[in-house]
């Protein structure tokens, strides 16, 4: 299942049916000596997610839905140690019925219909288990649209920040402690359009057919990215090709150098060694997100 954080606002919502819920505690924040709130909203922490309630009576919820599902039924990650600090787990499958059992919940939590929780973010991302390290894919990503990814938690971890949204990429075994080879494809939105096309503003508009939708975008994003090979074999190329794939090809301030109309003819070229001398790992994982549809979310 490709949903996990969310961000949603409860439209046309009395903010008192929440606050008097038995299952939240709201603390306020209060100056110890004055007495004096010195904030504008209360929040309830519940299954590593929240609940806000602004000054405005305005009320939203955020938090991954995995994780709730994971925490409402028990689930912990691999390497749960209940003596150091925990954050959740959704490092594991989360079918299409588990959303719908979430999103239940949050029916009955809050006391209203799904088409009550709008959409303000979402993220939309798979596990998928490949056939090579996906820290070998995370430490050679070149670029996407002209611009580097960002690497961190060595070299687990990547993301490229866009005005629309966040293309992160990373190592969920590592994350969680898990055996094979576990990358996560993920687009965090910043906003809403990204998915416009999926057709969902509610959590009652996450479909079959709309989620199929969203991971065609997210098939996009990753086949906008470019990668470079490491399972290239430099013995089989000619001489011009190891000279450019030494020289240009395999590095990211290269491409990112590069004009957008000037890029067409070298990256057919790069891409055409790919093809021809490699496993042709990029490929790989674009299948992997292409075969993930509605069958596969039950």
């Amino acid at each position: 299942m490709p949903v996990d954080f969310t961000t949603l606002k409860l439209r046309e919502y009395d903010a008192s049916k929440i606050l008097n819920n038995m299952l939240l505690d709201f603390p306020r924040n209060v100056d110890d000596k004055t007495g004096v709130i010195f904030d504008n909203k209360r929040v309830a922490k519940h299954h590593f997610c929240k609940v806000i309630i602004y000054d405005t009576r305005a009320v939203y919820f955020k938090g991954s839905l995995h994780k709730m599902y994971n925490s409402l039924k028990g689930i912990y990650a691999p390497n749960y140690d209940e003596k150091r600090p925990y954050s959740g787990f959704n490092g594991n499958e989360f079918t299409y019925e588990n959303l719908c059992f979430v999103i239940r919940y949050l029916e009955l939590l809050f006391g209203v219909d799904s088409s009550f929780f709008v959409l303000q973010k979402i993220e939309i991302g798979l596990n998928l288990q490949i056939s090579v390290n996906p820290k070998n894919i995370i430490s050679n990503l070149l670029e996407s649209g002209g611009k580097k990814f960002e690497l961190k938690y060595e070299e687990n971890f990547a993301q490229l920040v866009k005005e629309e949204f966040v293309l992160k990429i990373y190592n969920k075994g590592n994350q969680y402690g898990m055996k094979g080879n576990i990358l996560r494809v993920e687009i965090k939105t910043k906003r809403m359009r990204e998915f416009q096309t999926a057709g969902f503003k509610t959590l009652k508009d996450l479909t079959f057919e709309t989620l199929n939708k969203a991971v065609l975008r997210l098939l996009k994003r990753w086949n906008d990215v470019l990668l470079y090979d490491f399972t290239i074999n430099k013995n089989n190329l000619n001489k011009k090709q190891n000279i450019e794939l030494e020289n240009k090809f395999q590095h990211p301030k290269y491409w990112v150098s590069i004009k957008a109309n000037n890029k067409d003819k070298p990256k057919k070229k790069y891409l055409k060694i790919v093809e021809d001398f490699s496993a042709n790992i990029h490929k790989e994982v674009a299948i992997k997100i292409e075969n993930t549809n509605y069958s596969h979310f039950n």
